[in-house]
């Protein structure tokens, strides 16, 4: 009589090959899902800090309430390269004012109550918005961030009225 209590050494080599070429496959399907998921962490994080860049803008830009007496062309100061703007009427008062700022890959915005700083950035142009009768409506950011993305945030400026401001109509 003949007894079977095991494998043949080529039934376990055989077994050993296909569980070897299965786990080199499996090892390579998971290297190229950590890559992808890398990448969309990094996604995710550059998404969120636009995403609050964006917010904070246009919460701040907002607050900007010009009167429509007065001609702003003197009033607001932007340098000729597109780097920096300070604009006054911030919640309608003349005094208060808030300045964009690029520099060194960093955008500062400058209320008199805070300053944030948001980083990352390759260029930042930021450009005044105006109606086709040349009246000034807001303001316009267009920022370039790691390689070609470019971001463009268009921020109109509040409420515009008598009733914001904290001056006589002349």
């Amino acid at each position: 009589m003949n007894k079977n209590d095991g494998f043949t050494f080529i039934e376990a080599a055989a077994a050993l090959a296909l569980i070897s070429i299965l786990g080199l496959t499996s090892i390579g399907l998971f290297s190229e899902s950590v890559k992808f998921l890398n990448k969309a962490a990094a996604d995710t994080i550059c998404n969120k800090d636009t995403a609050s860049l964006f917010y904070y803008t246009l919460m701040t830009v907002q607050r900007i309430r010009l009167p429509y007496w007065i001609d702003l062309q003197g009033k607001i100061k932007d340098s000729p390269d597109g780097k920096d703007i300070l604009i006054p009427y911030l919640d309608g008062r003349q005094e208060c004012a808030v300045s964009l700022a690029f520099k060194n890959g960093v955008l500062t915005i400058k209320t008199p109550e805070v300053i944030k700083h948001f980083s990352g950035w390759d260029s930042c142009t930021i450009d005044i918005l105006k109606t086709a009768e040349d009246s000034i409506e807001g303001l316009s950011l267009t920022l370039k961030h790691e390689g070609n993305n470019y971001v463009r945030i268009i921020a109109p400026f509040g409420a515009i009225g008598k009733a914001v401001f904290h001056e006589a109509d002349p």
